[in-house]
């Protein structure tokens, strides 16, 4: 594990916050240094996000979270993007993912205001709310690649050599069957649900079922200082 004088002292220095295990080496997270309360890896670095990093101001050239935002308060996101503005550099980016419970199959937990799936979700994350508090703040620049917008899912490419986010379409397994055994589980849940629900309707609500492409599925947005 690193110490935050050792952090500071790389060149560059690349943050990933409530990163876990995700950092370097390994594959995806090379270069990156995980900021959580319990890291794990080589290059961890044990901190409470919701208090200020102990680095200077403009030292930090990438930042990248994904799946941690949505641990706190709307707030402490808002503490969160100001201290990430502070210490990046002068064009420097922040990647978030978060989930977007603006997914059909998960907006149920707007109405509730809580994840009865995940009770460490504080925040039900979505595309409104993130681009309300990236405008807000002082961040340049936030540019959306992946959200729901009404029944519409909003998707452009990104590079994810500039920040892995996997909680996506193109990356999560939980959105495609693999096997023959649960591509034909599959078609049979699939058959039932038009049956039960009619064409169109049923055509909608696949989309975001299980093993289908839209099943999981992030706000991706990078953050421009």
């Amino acid at each position: 594990m690193l110490t935050w004088e050792e952090v500071g002292a790389l060149e560059p220095i690349w943050l990933n916050l409530g990163g876990g295990p995700n950092c370097h080496p390994k594959v995806d997270y090379r270069h990156y240094v995980s900021v959580d309360l319990e890291p794990r890896g080589m290059w961890g670095v044990a901190h409470d996000l919701t208090t200020p990093l102990p680095l200077r101001d403009e030292s930090v050239a990438r930042i990248h979270t994904e799946d941690f935002l949505e641990h706190v308060t709307e707030p402490q996101i808002v503490a969160i993007l100001a201290e990430a503005h502070r210490v990046l550099v002068p064009g420097g980016r922040m990647r978030i993912g978060v989930p977007d419970y603006n997914n059909p199959k998960d907006r149920f937990c707007i109405e509730l205001g809580r994840d009865p799936r995940d009770p460490r979700h504080v925040t039900m994350t979505t595309y409104g709310l993130m681009k309300r508090l990236l405008d807000a703040s002082a961040f340049r620049e936030a540019r959306f690649y992946q959200y729901w917008e009404g029944e519409r899912f909003v998707h452009r490419a990104f590079d994810p050599s500039l920040g892995l986010v996997k909680r996506t379409p193109d990356h999560d397994p939980r959105s495609r069957r693999r096997g023959l055994r649960a591509k034909l589980r599959g078609l049979g849940d699939d058959v039932a649900l038009l049956a039960n629900e009619g064409l169109g309707a049923g055509l909608r609500m696949m989309s975001v079922r299980p093993g289908h492409r839209l099943h999981v599925t992030s706000v991706v947005v990078d953050a421009f200082k």
